[in-house]
């Protein structure tokens, strides 16, 4: 039987749509191996710096990394971060309330959960409650004003917005303060600083507010766009900075948008309508650019290459000297592995699979394992062939046969470990559709 090489290579982290055609790059399933430049890559986990002290009560709590400080936020409790040694000061006792937005103003902070809004100066040694700042949904800074989303005193479908370099938020003739109402329709879930626009995320659309010259050089205006008619998922379900963020929209897909209000459809719905809609929290790593999004049950993590599902749930992430620092907790295994998508070999016939090469590295010893999810149609899921045990050169012979296959690799462990491509070696068991010469070479993706 002439065999044939099918080279597949790791370039490409989960499918970003359910259905995709055979042979398209993307794992159907991917677990603690990152998608990176050419390769996957074993998780690198997220650091930890109070090493367990600070329990999980999901989503909270919450880092913050300010211009003078690093602050955590709890549910019912707000600290300072000490770090030298990484030990918490509390700074206000807090009533629950939603997740903790912050106004970063330098000297000067402001930080509600909705409930509560209180203020400080940095360095901070106490916090105090703020009356007279309205409370919402979610504030932010922008351009040296604060916007206030759904305050209480106007409504859910206003934004209020202070005074440049003043949290006095009462209309005059500067225009500069004022409660504006958005095109967003149903709650008000966030609002993000992006670029030159403030980001309004609610459950029924996405909207915009950028700061303008008004008719005369002394009044100023505000220039309003309904960027979307569907809305985020949940408060917690978009993350990022001033440049770009990526958010979970009202049907599960995830999507990002960039300083020019340019929204571009990354997919991965088929994984995230399995979290819990409510609980969903999108951190993000400025360091490295990654996005981490969860419900508390499972874990994701984004790359500028692609999604992978990992073991570590994350409820914040801060960035400090480029090491990724956040609270977390896990889940119960984090062997990694991959499982491909359908692949038919570019054949309809019936094939017998011969052997594997895996083009891995490992700086310590990994033990690796290939099998084939079996069928002859690739609508259903088949069955699941033994596993051959790659040797330390990544190859195992691995006698399968079938009409249409997915590749699983297992590993023991995924410090070190980077795959860049495999190689299924094969043959056409079933020549009914062959015409002409059978030695003719088949394609090889």
């Amino acid at each position: 039987m002439r065999e044939y090489p099918l080279l597949y290579t790791f370039n490409k982290g989960l499918r970003n749509y359910r259905y995709s055609p055979l042979g398209k790059p993307g794992l159907s399933d991917c677990f603690n191996l990152v998608p990176r430049y050419e390769k996957l890559v074993g998780h690198v986990p997220v650091v930890d710096p109070f090493d367990g002290a600070v329990s999980i009560d999901w989503p909270f709590p919450q880092l913050f990394h300010l211009e003078r400080g690093i602050f955590l936020a709890e549910r019912d409790a707000i600290y300072t971060v000490d770090t030298t040694d990484w030990t918490l000061t509390k700074v206000a006792d807090t009533s629950e309330g939603g997740l903790w937005s912050v106004v970063d103003a330098y000297d000067y902070i402001i930080i509600s959960n909705g409930t509560q809004v209180f203020t400080g100066t940095c360095p901070c040694s106490d916090l105090t409650e703020d009356t007279d700042i309205p409370k919402g949904a979610s504030i932010c800074f922008h351009k040296g004003q604060v916007y206030v989303g759904a305050p209480d005193d106007y409504g859910d479908f206003f934004v209020a917005i202070s005074k440049i370099g003043d949290i006095t938020f009462t209309h005059d003739k500067m225009n500069t303060a004022s409660a504006r109402p958005v095109s967003v329709r149903g709650e008000i879930y966030s609002l993000k600083s992006l670029g030159d626009h403030v980001v309004v995320y609610g459950s029924n659309g996405i909207s915009s507010l950028t700061p303008t010259s008004g008719p005369s050089p002394a009044a100023a205006s505000y220039l309003q766009r309904s960027i979307t008619s569907y809305g985020i998922i949940s408060q917690g379900a978009v993350g990022g900075d001033s440049n770009i963020q990526v958010f979970v929209d009202s049907s599960h897909t995830l999507r990002m948008i960039t300083s020019d209000l340019k929204i571009t459809e990354l997919g991965y719905q088929e994984y995230l309508e399995g979290l819990t809609s409510a609980d969903i929290i999108v951190s993000y790593d400025p360091g490295s650019g990654d996005f981490y999004i969860s419900d508390g049950t499972t874990g994701f993590i984004l790359s500028q290459f692609g999604l992978s599902k990992i073991s570590q749930l994350v409820t914040t992430c801060i960035s400090v000297d480029g090491v990724a620092l956040g609270t977390f907790s896990e889940t119960a295994s984090d062997n990694p592995y991959l499982v491909t998508d359908w692949l038919d070999m570019n054949s309809r016939g019936r094939k017998n699979i011969n052997a594997v090469e895996v083009g891995l590295t490992a700086m310590s010893g990994i033990q690796g394992r290939v099998s084939f999810y079996v069928t002859n149609d690739y609508r259903h899921s088949g069955y699941l062939s033994p596993q051959f045990i790659l040797n330390t050169r990544g190859c195992a012979m691995a006698k399968t046969s079938g009409n249409v296959f997915k590749a699983r690799l297992d590993f023991d462990k995924y410090e070190e470990l980077e795959l860049s491509y495999m190689i299924v070696r094969w043959g056409l068991s079933e020549k009914t559709f062959i015409r002409g010469k059978y030695a003719n070479e088949a394609d090889v993706r």
